[in-house]
């Protein structure tokens, strides 16, 4: 299998393009991914947090390493594989990065470790009714933005039932959380951290939102690994609750404006703890190359006896020079505080970047970060950040 789907990519590779058996209807097999690396820069001072812990032990200190900002990591490589029929089809995707080659924590030794999702799906009554299961990746009520939070709760292993009853409305279930330790392949707490989802969607206007129920009901298994729904409820909504919701909505009803608010909440009712999010984005086409926006985020998520809330304020602009060159400008401001925002540290940062479109298939980004930060109590600490983005889709 391995041989196979070596001579698959180098095959990919040699083409400089996707792979295509299409047949009448359109559907077939295709085969795509993509290679994301680039280099980081970074010097500060004490108030300078680098990604691995002990590198800025000293003030002023300067540390280069690779790193690729979308991906989080030194590098990612994927190789997609989707069979599709006008009714039904299958996804998997390959996946190796710097994480000691695991994905959701599957220990590299079970022979998984490179396996990024694995679903099939069909749907009937002219389209009407989807049904997918696996290991899924194709998510259907998450946020719109994509940039602001999380983008969805509805990727957990098991089985989704989407319906589409009018043009525009989706509504589905997704259940059955999958015990990861994939040699016993069993059902465990089956509609613990089930997620109910709905959306509604035209030019103009969209709403959707998600809710998960008892995701701490989702047990830990024997070789320390929690079920699906139980991580992303934590990584996403910021509380191992017993419910929590993502909410989004859009409006482009007026003409070069793009409004977008999406938000989460969750809340666990034994230790009376709540996680909330807000953000609102507001970008306005002044030309057609030009844009011209602003963001505004405020968190709170519980820690114990602290409840830390951020406020991020982030006027943004960018200038589509050609079809090779974009450019943008960000000026985030944050108020960060321990117990509130009246304790709050104040951060200030400027983040100009570049994206040059080498091809089709390649592109790189540069930008640079200066971000100072200034406690309620104390020096101004500043640090820079120059990032170099490298990626190629094939």
């Amino acid at each position: 299998m391995k041989k196979v789907l070596g001579l698959l990519l180098l095959t990919a590779i040699a083409g400089g393009q996707s792979l295509f058996a299409q047949d009448e209807e359109g559907g077939g097999l295709k085969i795509t991914g993509q290679i994301e690396s680039g280099i980081r820069l970074r010097a500060g001072n004490e108030y300078s947090k680098p990604v691995r812990d002990g590198d800025l032990d000293e003030k002023d200190k300067f540390f280069i390493d690779a790193f690729n900002d979308d991906a989080g990591k030194a590098f990612r490589s994927d190789v997609q594989v989707d069979y599709t029929t006008p009714n039904a089809g299958v996804s998997i995707r390959l996946r190796a990065d710097d994480d000691n080659f695991k994905v959701g924590g599957i220990p590299q030794s079970y022979g998984y470790s490179l396996l990024g999702h694995a679903y099939g799906w069909f749907s009937f009554i002219n389209n009407i009714v989807e049904v997918s299961g696996g290991m899924l990746d194709n998510a259907k009520w998450g946020t719109f933005t994509g940039d602001i939070f999380d983008t969805n709760l509805d990727n957990a292993n098991g089985v989704k039932l989407e319906i589409r009853p009018i043009e525009g409305l989706s509504l589905g279930v997704n259940t059955f959380s999958i015990n990861p330790d994939y040699l016993k392949c069993e059902f465990v707490d089956a509609f613990a951290g089930t997620v109910v989802g709905a959306k509604f969607t035209n030019e103009a206007f969209g709403i959707a939102a998600s809710f998960i129920f008892n995701a701490k009901e989702a047990k830990a298994q024997d070789n320390g690994n929690n079920v699906v729904a139980k991580a992303r409820a934590k990584d996403v909504l910021k509380v191992d609750g017993d419910f929590g919701t993502l909410f989004s909505l859009y409006y482009y009803g007026i003409s070069n404006l793009k409004l977008d608010l999406d938000g989460r909440f969750a809340r666990d009712s034994d230790s009376e703890l709540n996680s909330f999010g807000i953000g609102l984005q507001g970008n306005y086409s002044i030309s057609e190359p030009l844009f011209a926006g602003i963001r505004a985020k405020f968190e709170t998520a519980p820690a114990k006896e602290d409840n830390p809330a951020i406020l991020e304020i982030r006027p943004q602009a960018g200038y589509t020079v050609n079809e090779w060159l974009a450019l943008r400008l960000e000026v985030p401001v944050t108020l960060a505080g321990a117990k509130g925002l009246e304790d709050a540290d104040l951060g200030i940062g400027v983040k100009p970047k570049a994206t040059f479109t080498i091809s089709p298939n390649a592109s790189v980004a540069f930008w640079y970060v200066l971000n100072t930060m200034t406690p309620k109590d104390g020096d101004t600490g500043v640090d820079h950040t120059i990032q170099l983005d490298l990626i190629w889709k094939f």
